[in-house]
């Protein structure tokens, strides 16, 4: 990482960390609360979409970085348009427009990363990722997804656009954490802070979303999230790319994954006994065992391709010249 690059980072996790004791702890009291809340976050977020353009120029292998800086600026103009009140409407207005070109610029970068990163299909390792994918997924739906779909009692146009906020966050996160499995679970440092810094920007935009859809939602108490998530993102863009190959995994290490899952959906089905769940959950966990099937199917041994251990006794001997059998003395 340049100086410069380093620099910034420090400058800018300095400004994210100062808004945060001010939302948190009131640090600059009310006169300053604008500055620190609008400004403050504004340059932080463009600071670190920059960082990720920067990089994605540099890197002809990891253009996705681009879209997600050119997402974050986009991001940034919806606030400036918000805080101005520029095209405020009936429930929807035109920072909406800005803020939903996150995810679809967003969306098509971890794409052009993922294809760049994975160039041979192994089957097995996308069901990994799909059903890791969706276990992060079900409690988006369920916190936040389907309180926005269900409180939502405003035009369709505005509905569809409430709905899509926690939507594209929890295919995003999905995603992102998928790819750790599909990875053989060694995606690198990169994918590990790429999804920390997009957990923190789906924990804020849930909040928003269902106070939003309840009529609770008051600016700056956590808006220091949104910039934070965007800083993490942008480190994880320069970090040092180290490429492993998978290991072959064994015994409970093979099947830990679909256990883990079904076990998850049996905790979703025992948590709608003592609290009420809406379809969506439903289908969730539906998908869930669906993929778990699958996956067995798919992990399970066979015929041929099990390779018995030989003892130490008889590598030796295979060593010297001794014929060494490994099958059953019947034959079977």
């Amino acid at each position: 990482m340049p100086t410069p690059v380093r620099l910034a980072f420090v400058a800018l996790l300095a400004i994210v960390a100062v808004d945060a004791l001010h939302e948190l702890f009131g640090l600059a009291g009310s006169r300053y609360s604008n500055l620190l809340d609008s400004y403050f976050y504004d340059v932080a977020a463009i600071g670190g979409g920059t960082l990720m353009v920067l990089h994605g120029l540099r890197s002809e292998s990891e253009s996705g970085w681009v879209l997600l800086g050119l997402g974050t600026f986009s991001w940034v103009v919806g606030d400036i348009l918000s805080d101005l009140r520029v095209g405020i409407g009936n429930g929807v207005s035109v920072s909406d427009a800005f803020w939903v070109a996150w995810y679809p610029l967003a969306s098509i970068g971890l794409f052009m990363l993922v294809h760049e990163r994975f160039k041979e299909f192994d089957f097995a390792r996308w069901i990994d990722g799909i059903a890791l994918a969706l276990v992060v997924a079900t409690p988006g739906v369920a916190l936040a997804l389907q309180p926005a779909v269900d409180e939502s009692h405003v035009s369709v146009l505005a509905h569809i656009v409430d709905v899509t906020y926690p939507s594209g966050d929890i295919l995003l996160l999905g995603s992102t954490i998928g790819v750790i499995a599909l990875a053989g679970w060694r995606p690198g440092r990169s994918w590990y802070l790429l999804s920390i810094g997009l957990s923190v920007w789906v924990v804020a935009d849930a909040l928003y979303s269902v106070q939003k859809a309840d009529g609770t939602y008051t600016a700056g108490i956590y808006d220091y999230l949104w910039p934070a998530g965007l800083l993490v993102m942008a480190y994880a863009a320069w970090q040092p790319r180290y490429v492993y190959e998978p290991r072959e995994l064994y015994g409970w290490k093979a099947v830990i994954l679909p256990v883990v899952c079904q076990i998850f959906a049996l905790a979703t089905q025992v948590w709608g006994m003592v609290a009420t769940l809406g379809e969506s959950e439903r289908i969730m966990t539906i998908a869930v065992l669906t993929v778990v099937i699958v996956q067995l199917y798919v992990s399970r041994p066979r015929r041929g391709e099990i390779r018995l251990p030989l003892r130490r006794e008889s590598a030796i001997q295979a060593s010297q010249g001794t014929r060494v059998t490994t099958g059953d003395p019947g034959g079977v």
